[in-house]
C-alpha cells in the first residue's frame, strides 16, 4: 500500500537522480510511514542542482520516491506554477492508496482538491496555524489579509473533511481547527535516546561569555532571527558578555550577516550553517540558553531537542510553545526589547536556569519516541483502514 505525503520543504535533485533535503527528512522520518505502508511518495518542490546543499541528507531511498513539483517561490510563483501543480498532484493522487496532506500548505490544499475530484478519502497532519503564519509583521504582501482569511478557511475545511487528523499540539491546534474525523495528538519530534544521552556540562555560575543558541531554517522571516539579533544588540550595548550561535541555513543567511555588520555584532554572532542531528546536539551542549524567537510555530522540534539536552530556554508565545514552557519563559512575538530583558534575567539567575533545565528535560521525556510513536502509528493504521474501507464523498471548496 503506497502513501502519498505532501511537504512544504524544499528538496534538491542532483544529476545522478538522488534527491536531498533538510536533516529532518532522513531515514528516521520515512521509517514511521514504512512501518505501516509498503512505500512512500512525497509531493514536494524539487530543484535541479549540480550538488546538494551543505548539511542536507539524501531523502530518496528504497521505497521512498518523489513526485517532483516546480520549485516555485512566493504567491506569484505559485500562480504561475498552478497548471503544472494541479496536473502532477492529480497524477500522484491516482497512484496512491492512501493520501495524507500536511498543513498549512498550498500543496496540501491542492492535493485535497485533487482527492475530492477523484472521490478519494484523505487524512491530514496539522503542524501549524496559517492565521499566525499570515499575521501582520510575520508575512508582508499587499494581499496579506485576503491570503490569511483564505488559508485559515482552507485549513478548517481540510481538518473538517479529513477522515483523521494528527495534531502536533495537545490542545492549541485542535481548538483552532477541529476535525469531523478521528483526532490524534503526537509531536513531529518523537525524540530518540540520543536526544537525551549525555548533554554537555552546564556552567550554572555566571559563565562569560554567556552563549545563546538558536536553531531553525533561514528561508523565511517568521523564524524571527532578526528579532533575536536586535535583542542581542541591546544586550551588547548594555555591556552584557553574551554571544550568539545560529544553527541553520537558507536564502536569508546573507541578509542576516549584513544585519549583524550593521548592528556591530560580527564578532558576537557565529553562523554555524545547517547541521545534522549530531551537530545540532553538539551546538546545544555548548550553549547556556536556547532562544526561539519565532513569529509563528506549531510545536517546535528545535525547542524540544534543546529541552531534552537539559537546556533552559526562552521563546516567543506562539503556537504550541506555551504547552512546553512556563509563562515566565515566554515573550510576545516580535518584541526584541522583551526578549532582551528576558535573556538578561536568565543570565543573572543561576539557580533559576538550573531549575528550568531540570524541568525542561523532565517534560521532554513526554515527547520520547516510546510515547509518541504508538500514537502516530495508531493514526496511520486508522487512515490505512479508512482508505481500504472505500471512498467517501468530501468537499474541499
Amino acid at each position: 500500500m503506497r502513501v502519498l505525503l505532501t511537504s512544504e520543504a524544499r528538496f534538491d535533485r542532483t544529476p545522478d537522480g538522488a534527491i536531498w533535503g533538510p536533516p529532518a527528512y532522513g531515514q528516521a522520518l520515512w521509517t514511521r510511514y514504512l512501518d505501516v505502508f509498503s512505500s512512500v511518495l512525497i509531493a514536494a518542490r524539487v530543484a535541479d542542482v549540480p550538488e546538494p546543499t551543505t548539511g542536507s541528507v539524501q531523502a530518496s531511498r528504497p521505497h521512498v520516491a518523489f513526485c517532483p513539483l516546480p520549485p516555485y517561490r512566493g504567491l506569484s510563483g505559485l500562480v504561475r506554477s498552478f497548471p503544472s501543480l494541479r496536473s502532477r498532484l492529480a497524477d500522484a493522487v491516482s497512484t496512491a492508496s492512501v493520501i495524507i496532506v500536511r498543513a498549512p500548505s498550498p500543496l496540501a490544499y491542492l492535493t485535497c482538491r485533487a482527492a475530492t475530484r477523484a472521490g478519494r478519502r484523505f487524512a491530514a497532519e496539522i503542524v501549524g496555524d496559517p492565521d499566525q503564519v499570515f499575521s501582520p509583521g510575520v508575512f508582508r504582501h499587499p494581499l496579506r489579509g485576503v491570503i490569511r482569511r483564505l488559508a485559515t478557511a482552507a485549513q478548517r475545511q481540510i481538518a473538517r473533511d479529513a477522515v483523521a487528523v494528527l495534531y502536533v499540539t495537545r490542545e492549541v491546534l485542535q481548538q483552532r481547527y477541529p476535525t469531523g474525523g478521528e483526532a490524534y495528538a503526537a509531536s513531529d519530534a518523537a525524540l530518540d535516546d540520543l536526544a537525551f544521552d549525555g548533554g554537555g556540562p552546564r556552567e550554572w555560575s555566571a559563565p562569560a561569555p554567556f552563549v545563546l543558541v538558536t536553531v531553525g531554517g533561514l528561508d523565511q522571516p517568521f523564524k524571527g532571527t532578526s528579532v533575536l539579533l536586535q535583542a542581542l544588540s541591546r544586550l551588547r550595548r548594555a555591556g552584557a558578555p553574551v554571544t550568539l550561535r545560529i544553527v541553520g541555513g537558507g536564502r536569508l543567511l546573507s541578509g542576516l550577516r549584513q544585519e549583524c555588520e550593521a548592528l556591530g555584532l560580527s564578532a558576537d554572532v557565529q553562523f554555524l550553517g545547517q547541521r545534522d542531528r549530531a551537530g545540532v546536539r553538539d551546538a546545544l551542549d555548548a550553549a547556556h540558553l536556547f532562544v526561539l524567537p519565532s513569529l509563528t510555530e506549531g510545536l517546535p522540534r528545535a525547542l524540544l531537542e534543546a529541552m531534552a539536552r537539559g537546556l533552559p530556554a526562552v521563546a516567543s508565545d506562539v503556537g504550541g510553545v506555551p504547552e512546553l514552557l512556563p509563562p515566565p519563559c515566554l515573550v510576545p512575538p516580535g518584541d526584541s526589547d522583551a526578549l532582551a530583558a528576558r535573556i538578561e534575567l536568565a543570565m543573572s539567575d543561576d539557580r533559576g536556569r538550573r531549575r528550568l533545565a531540570e524541568r525542561n528535560r523532565e517534560l521532554a521525556l513526554h515527547y520520547h519516541e516510546s510515547v509518541q510513536v504508538p500514537v502516530r502509528r495508531a493514526f496511520l493504521r486508522a487512515v490505512s483502514q479508512a482508505s481500504a474501507d472505500g471512498f467517501r464523498e468530501v468537499r474541499c471548496a
